[in-house]
């Protein structure tokens, strides 16, 4: 079972290089995930150092490190840009139901993350991956909650079993979108190992407090640490 780690977003270059150095050398995590350009619905809010900062950010430690970074794509421009510089490129949950850029991501040989909209069903989630010729993982991020004034989403882990009925592709389950508060991200990532997703996503930050996106969520190293030690050890049921 692959664990996928990194901060909602890269944020500036020590963040990054603090980031990096403790989940590669220090963890031996093989695939970074983070956020160069944000989708937020407050454009006040913090929308991400952008492509070109972020990659000058993180090419020498790519370099030095020989780690796997996954980008989320926005547009044909986003995979043009990085087609030299990613190794995966994400569809987000907001890009989920956009077939022009589901296609567009054939012209590129990149696996591709793809996010289900918490709107999909499961059905519907499979169809639209099929827009997508090459290798595809799908990856369960949590429903929308009926109850918005206590927490934003609500985990559907149990979809990872539904899902392995469904399609032949990879399964990733993002523990921190679908649990909402790091208090909540061990727990729920110890359940969801039960339903043997091929990859986990985890959310970790240096400084979870001062993060610039979704503070609430992610791990510092300590707890990241802890956590990885369980998955090592795996569930026994």
């Amino acid at each position: 079972m692959e664990t996928l780690a990194g901060p909602c977003s890269w944020e500036s270059k020590e963040q990054v290089e603090k980031t990096v150095k403790f989940l590669v050398k220090d963890c031996g995590i093989k695939y970074l995930r983070g956020g160069l350009k944000k989708y937020r619905s407050d454009p006040d809010a913090f929308q991400g150092v952008g492509l070109f900062d972020g990659m000058e950010y993180l090419q020498d430690l790519k370099k030095e490190y020989g780690f796997k970074l996954i980008v989320e794509v926005f547009n044909a421009d986003d995979l043009d840009c990085l087609k030299n510089f990613a190794d995966v490129f994400q569809i987000g949950s907001r890009n989920a139901y956009n077939t022009d850029l589901l296609r567009e991501t054939n012209l590129f040989d990149k696996p591709i993350l793809y996010k289900r909209h918490y709107s999909m069903g499961l059905n519907e989630f499979v169809m639209h991956s099929n827009y997508m010729t090459n290798n595809v993982i799908m990856c369960l991020r949590g429903d929308l909650s009926i109850h918005l004034q206590e927490q934003r989403f609500r985990s559907d882990m149990a979809d990872i079993q539904r899902l392995k009925e469904l399609t032949e592709n990879k399964i990733c389950y993002d523990v921190s979108h679908s649990s909402c508060e790091a208090k909540y991200v061990e727990k729920n990532t110890l359940a969801a190992m039960i339903y043997e997703p091929d990859m986990l996503m985890i959310e970790v930050h240096p400084e979870p407090k001062k993060a610039l996106s979704d503070p609430n969520q992610q791990l510092d190293f300590k707890e990241f640490s802890v956590l990885l030690g369980k998955i090592k050890e795996g569930v026994k049921v």
